[in-house]
């Protein structure tokens, strides 16, 4: 049975790589004078007008962000562009390049959010306390909700994985049911 879970392990891995492959190398950016447009398979168009450009974070890899109006609003672009010196001149036209500012620790501990979901799952499925099972179910309900919103909703996310993220109502109804065993009892 191992074997077989590490093959099935290994093809999913090799068919998500080349899935990612296909995005990166279907990016395509385009400016100009009215604004910049990003277009990328699978992923909706992002455009954004010269006038709605607020700011660009250029990082020390060379890569970019040209943020908009909101968090859906805005273009990453990678370091591995054609010639980085023209695109450095004409993100200047749009707005003076900044540096990315350091990442607050609440953005850091987002980094922890998988980790605290599993804990969160375990503890609902395994513990027999009610408060601990009331507790760890509701905020694992608020970080599955959250995030199945949150990739619906994002310019970033593949059509793939907005398909496949409503698997997750299945986990949402499965826990549901448990609390609703647990609490009861």
């Amino acid at each position: 049975m191992l074997p077989l879970g590490l093959i099935l392990l290994a093809v999913g891995m090799y068919r998500g790589v080349q899935r990612q492959k296909g995005l990166f190398l279907s990016y395509r950016l385009h400016v100009d004078e009215w604004g910049i447009t990003r277009e990328q398979a699978t992923t909706p168009t992002i455009r954004l007008e010269s006038t709605e450009i607020r700011e660009i974070h250029k990082a020390a890899d060379g890569s970019y962000a040209v943020k908009g109006g909101s968090i859906n609003h805005t273009i990453f672009i990678p370091a591995q562009v054609e010639n980085p010196a023209a695109l450095e001149e004409i993100m200047g036209r749009f707005s003076p390049l900044l540096t990315p500012p350091p990442q607050a620790v609440a953005t850091r501990a987002l980094q922890l959010l998988p980790v605290a979901t599993v804990v969160l799952l375990v503890l609902v499925y395994v513990s027999a306390s009610k408060p601990v099972v009331a507790v760890s179910g509701t905020l694992l309900l608020g970080f599955m909700g959250y995030s199945l919103v949150a990739t619906q909703r994002s310019k970033h996310v593949d059509g793939k994985t907005k398909k496949g993220i409503w698997l997750v109502l299945i986990v949402i109804a499965s826990v549901v049911a448990v609390m609703y065993v647990k609490l009861r009892a």
